[in-house]
């Protein structure tokens, strides 16, 4: 009977041993899972988030800011590093260990204007080898035949047959790009009255063509734009020009997945 009691705790005790750890099991699995839903969330809120960049040029300065929610950090001039301030004891301690009298026992070193010392007239003479001739170019014998244009090392009849799949994904890469708050204040001057309405009219021109470009490209978005017609030269070094570029980078990393998967298809295609 004994015997059977002891025999009888023990699968008890095996038992609820294995019932233990497969809830453990279940436990740690369960806590992975949600680790890894929780890293898959982070990264599409990650990629989500807008990143700004502002450029900005006033007073003869170029400046470029980089802006993610609430960080902003100077990119362009970048800002002069902090210096680290020694505490006081150290302070002491290298004061303490200086020598009070630090030229003493330094021997002169030579500077650049003390003259050298002159070779010995048993100076050895390095002989330099006669320089050699190209040797020419071994003659090809025969006709080649005709060679098809390459570059980068792939046919440009190949190339030319990616290229509007290239532009397609391009152009949606660059719709996850928005220029915006652009403003301009911008004199201008010339040497005289005409001069100066010449060259209003062709800024004008300029700005007007660069901007339909663009916005075949990426969304504009102009605030203020003021070109200035200075014929007495009173706005001059007032030149302003900011502007902020936002990229959504999950709209960005997506049409980079699609085209780079469009564009291994289509090479595979035109391999087979």
């Amino acid at each position: 009977m004994a015997g059977c009691r002891t025999k009888s705790r023990r699968t008890a005790e095996m038992a609820a041993l294995l019932v233990a750890l497969k809830a453990l099991g279940l436990l740690v699995l369960a806590l992975l899972i949600l680790l890894v839903l929780a890293l898959l969330i982070l990264l599409v809120l990650a990629l989500a988030v807008p990143i700004t960049i502002k450029l900005e040029y006033a007073g003869g300065q170029f400046t470029v800011r980089l802006g993610v929610l609430f960080y902003t950090r100077q990119l362009w001039p970048e800002p002069p590093p902090r210096p680290k301030r020694k505490p006081r004891r150290k302070r002491r301690r290298a004061a303490a260990k200086a020598d009070p009298n630090p030229a003493a026992g330094k021997t002169p070193v030579p500077g650049p204007d003390t003259p050298a010392a002159a070779p010995g007239p048993n100076a050895a003479r390095t002989e330099q080898p006669p320089p050699q001739r190209p040797s020419a170019p071994p003659a090809q014998n025969g006709t080649s035949g005709k060679k098809e244009f390459t570059a980068a090392g792939m046919p440009l009849r190949r190339i030319l047959d990616l290229l509007p799949t290239v532009g397609t994904v391009g152009r949606r890469i660059l719709a996850g790009l928005r220029v915006h708050a652009v403003r301009l204040y911008w004199p201008i001057q010339g040497e005289d009255a005409a001069d100066t309405a010449l060259r209003y009219g062709t800024f004008c021109a300029a700005w007007g063509n660069v901007t339909g470009l663009l916005q075949n490209l990426v969304r504009v978005q102009c605030d203020q734009v003021q070109p200035v017609a200075d014929y007495l030269g009173e706005h001059a070094g007032e030149e302003h020009f900011s502007c902020k570029i936002t990229a959504r980078v999950f709209i960005m990393v997506a049409a980079a997945v699609y085209g780079f998967f469009r564009l291994r298809r289509l090479a595979e295609t035109q391999t087979n």
